[in-house]
């Protein structure tokens, strides 16, 4: 299965919006800012983000995510005000992902004035409900660094449950921290796509 014959305008959460992203997004010099500043990518365990990330290299990689075909990137905006406030992906894993239809979500608040408000948990559920009737997918995975406890609390207030431990995977903060690895099966799914 590939994600790019699927088109979405918008997936509607209580108090977010998630809409594809688009060169606005990647124009808006808060996406910039966010990926520059250490307290917002602290626990995304890129290190290239901790170097100073240009405008260029974002470019290269909205490129290689807008032309993905098992790729889904999203920008989140909060409802009430319409501000674009982060990021939200959808990835098959590659050929065993796609035969299984299982899928990796990632998300990221950038604009801090929005954390602590349930937004990531928000956005974890509305993702999560277009994964699995949309996209069909069977299963949803997503990994968290050990010390974020707002993601770990995000995923497990959206149904996912803890289905492994890495014990000192991810090396964060000059230290290894556990990586989680969270899982959540379709339940309405009862037979696999064709």
């Amino acid at each position: 299965m590939e994600f790019r014959r699927f088109t979405v305008k918008m997936i509607t959460g209580k108090k977010i919006i998630l809409v594809p992203f688009k060169k606005k997004h990647l124009n808006d010099p808060s996406y910039l800012a966010w990926l520059r500043d250490k307290t917002v990518t602290r626990f995304i365990g890129r290190p290239e983000l901790n170097k100073n990330i240009t405008s260029k290299s974002l470019k290269r990689y909205y490129i290689k995510v807008s032309t993905s075909k098992n790729l889904k990137f999203f920008a989140v905006h909060e409802k009430k005000t319409k501000s674009f406030i982060g990021t939200a992906k959808i990835k098959m894993l590659e050929i065993a992902g796609i035969y299984t239809n299982v899928a990796d979500i990632g998300l990221m608040i950038g604009n801090k004035t929005f954390w602590g408000k349930g937004l990531g948990t928000d956005a974890l559920q509305a993702l999560s409900k277009y994964a699995f009737h949309k996209l069909h997918a069977r299963k949803l995975t997503g990994g968290v660094m050990s010390p974020n406890v707002g993601m770990i609390r995000a995923f497990l207030k959206s149904g996912f449950m803890i289905e492994g431990k890495l014990k000192k995977q991810i090396l964060h903060e000059k230290k290894f921290v556990d990586h989680i690895l969270f899982g959540l099966l379709n339940k309405t799914r009862k037979k696999p796509l064709k």
